[in-house]
């Protein structure tokens, strides 16, 4: 997941992490260690985990990115079965447009 520094809602132990210039990765890691450090900001990957019921909050690969240069919080997901007889990837992205950012930010 993609977005400003702005909306996010993080734990106070990733809070010093951040630096206001350019991409930065906040977290990479499975899911479930992201959920209580951004709750307001993991809802689409807690979906994801969900409606794949094999993989899970511990089998979902999260990343939480964020961009000062950012008009937008995108989600996307990168879907490849372990399974499936024939190999395959699924890719899948959303955008929505912020516009509750302060006016001194780009």
């Amino acid at each position: 997941m993609l977005t400003h520094l702005v909306p996010l809602s993080l734990s106070p132990s990733l809070l010093p992490s951040l630096i206001s210039c350019g991409e930065y990765i906040v977290y990479s890691g499975p899911l479930r260690a992201l959920c209580p450090l951004a709750p307001n900001n993991v809802n689409t990957m807690a979906c994801a985990a969900i409606a794949g019921h094999t993989v899970g909050f511990d089998g979902l690969q999260a990343e939480l990115i964020a961009d000062d240069s950012l008009q937008a919080h995108v989600s996307t997901l990168l879907i490849i079965p372990y399974s499936w007889p024939l190999p395959f990837a699924l890719f899948m992205s959303r955008a929505r447009l912020l516009t509750s950012l302060p006016p001194s930010l780009p």
